[in-house]
C-alpha cells in the first residue's frame, strides 16, 4: 500500500449539480412574472447550486486524502483532518435511497471536537459524521479501503 492516496470528487456528481442548478435558474426565470418571490428564490438557489457544481468540477484540491496519520477531507476551500487513532469504525450512513460512508469517533476525539449533534446521530445511525461523498466508489468499497488504511496504521504503531 502506498504512503498517500488521494480520491477526488465524482465528476458525475458535479455534472448533476450543474444540471440541477441550471434547471432551477431556468425555472426561476420562467416563474419571475407569475410569482416573483418563488422565481427569485429559484434563481438564487439555482445559482448557488450551479456555482457549487462548477467548483466541484474544476477544483483539483478537493477530495479525500488518506495517509499514515489519518484522512483529510477537502471540500469547498475547507479542510478537516481526522487521525486514524480517533476513529473507532466506518459504516454506512443512510442518505435517502443511498448511503454515504460515516465514521465513529472515540469518546476522547468526540469531546475534543465538540460534536454537538452526537445524540441525534447515535440514535439514527450510531456514527458521528459522514464523508461528504463516496469519491466514485461504492459505500462498502470505500469503507473497506479506509478500514484497511486504519488497520495498517494501527499495526504500524502497535
Amino acid at each position: 500500500m502506498e504512503d498517500q492516496l488521494t480520491l477526488h470528487p465524482s465528476r458525475s456528481r458535479a455534472l448533476m449539480l450543474i444540471g440541477l442548478g441550471a434547471l432551477f435558474v431556468l425555472l426561476g426565470i420562467l416563474l419571475l412574472d407569475s410569482s416573483p418571490v418563488v422565481g427569485t428564490g429559484g434563481v438564487v438557489v439555482g445559482t448557488l447550486v450551479l456555482v457549487a457544481g462548477i467548483w466541484n468540477l474544476l477544483s483539483t484540491r478537493d477530495g479525500l486524502v488518506l495517509d499514515r496519520h489519518g484522512f483529510t477531507l477537502r471540500s469547498m476551500g475547507r479542510e478537516e483532518t481526522v487521525a486514524w487513532d480517533e476513529v473507532v469504525r466506518f459504516g454506512p450512513w443512510p442518505q435517502g435511497r443511498t448511503s454515504l460512508l460515516g465514521y465513529e469517533l472515540t469518546a476522547e476525539a468526540r469531546a475534543r471536537r465538540g460534536r454537538r449533534n452526537r445524540a441525534l446521530n447515535v440514535a439514527a445511525v450510531r456514527l458521528d459524521a459522514p464523508l461528504p461523498e463516496l469519491y466514485g466508489k461504492q459505500v462498502t468499497e470505500l469503507g473497506s479501503l479506509m478500514t484497511a488504511w486504519k488497520q495498517r496504521h494501527d499495526q504500524d504503531h502497535a
